[in-house]
């Protein structure tokens, strides 16, 4: 269950002790760049007046506004998220516009999914709990070392604990024999990079990008014929804990344009409640794949009746 609140923040910007032209600590080393926090005077101001032990935090992250540097000001408050993990816990402080900031906390345990996108500098990390509404937080791609670290250990200690039962693997393949092949090679990389050390992982399902036919009509569908759609390549992996979907975040994407964007999902097993699938409204013998956590859900597209999809349907079962 996660708790909400909103809180009042820590200083008054407006006032004459804080004006605008006064150099500060935190004005100084503000930039696009998820720092750590280690210690009381590293909190950003807005936040001071929520208690952190530091003694069993595990990670305390500060997001920053996505603002340039040359519109900022010591009299602003910079960071709009202070990410907090404990033994138990995530916190999220997040700021409002009216200078007070929402407390959102879920319990590790609670976690049944962490999304993180990154598209060159835009980036978006998602917590998916099992019983209430996601955590959103946008951040800068700039920042992707520490935002993969943060992911890594939510995946620990939410998931890969010694009481968490592993399941039985259903075939797959080595993370080693993973090949794609053009704009995709970069996924099987990735893939490789981030699981072939555990040796626990096998990949369920993998296809490269591939040429789709338009069910659109009207100006829609000439647009489509003028330029092509493409499906977006995908792996799929999993060991027996956790499964990994490495992709991009748009399943779709014409054929012509170039894709930078990096997707990867975790999503806990234990926390599946349903796999549904339905046929893409757009393009032909491409179907959607919704995965039920409890409220909330993670899709993938994938191509229709392919080792993809009946890898994601037998999690359900």
């Amino acid at each position: 269950m996660r708790n909400d609140a909103t809180v009042a923040g820590g200083d008054d910007f407006g006032t004459t002790s804080s004006p605008a032209n006064s150099r500060t600590a935190e004005f100084d080393a503000f930039g696009p760049w998820v720092d750590e926090v280690r210690n009381a005077e590293d909190v950003p101001r807005l936040y001071r007046d929520h208690p952190i032990d530091f003694d069993t935090t595990r990670l305390v992250l500060k997001v920053p506004r996505d603002i340039e540097r040359r519109l900022a000001n010591p009299g602003m408050h910079l960071y709009d998220h202070l990410l907090i993990v404990d033994r138990h816990t995530l916190t999220a402080l997040s700021r409002r516009t009216d200078d007070t900031y929402r407390v959102e906390t879920v319990p590790l345990t609670s976690i049944a999914a962490v999304t993180l996108a990154v598209n060159l500098l835009d980036g978006r990390f998602v917590i998916t709990p099992a019983d209430s509404s996601p955590i959103d937080v946008r951040f800068s791609g700039a920042a992707r070392e520490a935002m993969d670290g943060l992911v890594a250990l939510l995946r620990a200690e939410g998931w890969h604990r010694a009481d968490v039962p592993v399941g039985p693997i259903r075939g797959g393949t080595p993370i080693a024999d993973v090949r794609l092949g053009g704009v995709d090679e970069i996924l099987g990389n990735d893939c490789r990079a981030d699981l072939a050390a555990s040796g626990a992982y096998r990949v369920l399902a993998a296809f490269e990008r591939r040429a789709v036919k338009s069910k659109r009509t009207g100006l829609r569908k000439l647009i489509d014929l003028l330029r092509p759609l493409a499906l977006q390549g995908a792996v799929l992996a999993t060991d027996g804990v956790e499964l990994r979907i490495f992709g991009r975040i748009a399943p779709l994407r014409r054929r012509s344009l170039a894709e930078y964007s990096d997707r990867r999902v975790s999503v806990s097993i234990a926390a599946i409640t349903g796999v549904e699938v339905a046929a893409n409204r757009d393009v032909v013998d491409v179907n959607d794949v919704t995965i039920r956590l409890g409220g909330g859900s993670i899709e993938v597209s994938v191509p229709g009746g392919s080792e993809a999809e009946r890898a994601l349907v037998a999690l359900a079962r």
